[in-house]
């Protein structure tokens, strides 16, 4: 039996949505699909020069080149883009981080971890801001991305033998590579030798 909105879990909150809930509506064609992305391009271009609460539809839809109306066939209110953008940034990082997943030892899975995280967020720096921004417009959506991401990541160290608190652990090196991750986009120019720097000194970190 199908849950309703509010029995779900933790795991079904900050995903993208399978079908209507929550506030957003899934298009049913490709065309659809096409004007969803547009509208959700347009707000990440807004989202380059003010925050989520600068956001309007009519700014959305201006960008877009749409009408409002057409905002409405998919969102409820800007809320609900902002939860769709979130959780789908959240899946580009969940499906780049399968790359770490091929690592076999623990501790080539965490420094393989490190430096893919790093790279994902240096190619993609607005997933700061959307996923961060997120916290304000909807704290169980944000909850739920974090909670998927920790227990994804718990499963992978409790999968190469980690013998301590997995989810502690998870938790301790997710807000390690966001912030790794930041002095990188910071600095600018990440190459690989940066790369392993940065894996070499948080793993060392890490294991205390």
């Amino acid at each position: 039996m199908e849950r309703s909105e509010t029995s779900r879990g933790d795991h079904d909150i900050g995903m993208v949505p399978s079908r209507n809930i929550n506030g957003i509506r899934l298009p049913k064609s490709p065309t659809g699909q096409k004007r969803l992305d547009e509208l959700c391009g347009a707000a990440e271009t807004l989202l380059s020069s003010r925050s989520f609460f600068g956001l309007s539809v009519s700014d959305i839809c201006g960008v877009a080149n749409t009408a409002v109306g057409t905002f409405y066939i998919y969102f409820d209110d800007v809320g609900a883009l902002c939860r769709y953008l979130a959780a789908k940034y959240g899946e580009r990082l969940t499906t780049h981080m399968q790359t770490a997943a091929r690592a076999s030892s623990l501790t080539d899975f965490v420094r393989s971890y490190i430096k893919e995280f790093v790279r994902f967020g240096c190619e993609n720096p607005r997933i700061f801001q959307i996923l961060f921004g997120s916290v304000s417009v909807d704290f169980n959506a944000f909850k739920g991305l974090y909670t998927n991401f920790a227990r994804a990541l718990a499963e992978s160290l409790d999968d190469r033998g980690y013998t301590a608190d997995a989810q502690l652990f998870a938790y301790s090196l997710l807000g390690a590579a966001h912030f790794v991750c930041l002095k990188a986009i910071f600095d600018k120019n990440l190459t690989e030798e940066r790369l392993e720097l940065y894996a070499d000194a948080l793993s060392a970190m890490l294991r205390g």
